[in-house]
């Protein structure tokens, strides 16, 4: 699981293979309809269309495993909140795993490689990861609590979590 690929979201390019996703079979009880209260897949993605500015940019990209099947989406959100010091948030607004992969380690292997990657991946420092996840949704909640992510607070419906990574950079015994 350890290979995953990360293409930035184009309609025209994805929108049948993610409309595809409705048809699986195997997946946990309401995943597919909890995705509804945003309309489809696609709908969502083009929500959070590409944004790049000298103090935000919001990338939302489509997730591939080894075998080059489409396994998940997910939407970052990189914010400069401190000016004065340059202090910068990566944030996962919506990590959605296929109904059929779900189960299967993706949302753990995703968000570590998010946190151990998100410089790359947005071409810009990160101080912070931070993720926000739907007070229901106990399999999220599960990979936070095992990566280390700590619930900094609770707003309405989320629950917001966040890991500071200066700390995780300069801790070498500490493996994500």
């Amino acid at each position: 699981m350890s290979e995953l690929y990360f293409e930035k979201y184009n309609y025209y390019i994805h929108a049948e293979k993610l409309n595809n996703w409705q048809y699986d079979e195997g997946s946990f009880p309401d995943s597919v309809e909890s995705c509804k209260k945003f309309g489809d897949v696609n709908e969502l993605m083009c929500t959070y269309s590409h944004i790049e500015n000298d103090r935000e940019k919001l990338e939302p990209l489509v997730i591939y495993n080894k075998n080059h099947r489409d396994i998940g989406v997910v939407i970052l959100d990189h914010v400069m909140y401190d000016y004065d010091n340059g202090k910068t948030s990566l944030s996962a607004l919506y990590l959605i795993i296929r109904p059929d992969e779900q189960g299967k380690g993706y949302g753990t292997a995703i968000t570590k490689y998010i946190i151990q990657n998100g410089e790359n991946i947005m071409g810009r420092p990160v101080d912070e990861f931070c993720a926000s996840v739907h007070i229901t949704n106990r399999p999220s909640h599960k990979v936070m609590e095992n990566l280390g992510i700590s619930p900094l607070l609770t707003y309405g419906d989320y629950v917001i979590y966040s890991l500071p990574l200066e700390r995780e950079r300069g801790n070498d015994e500490k493996n994500i």
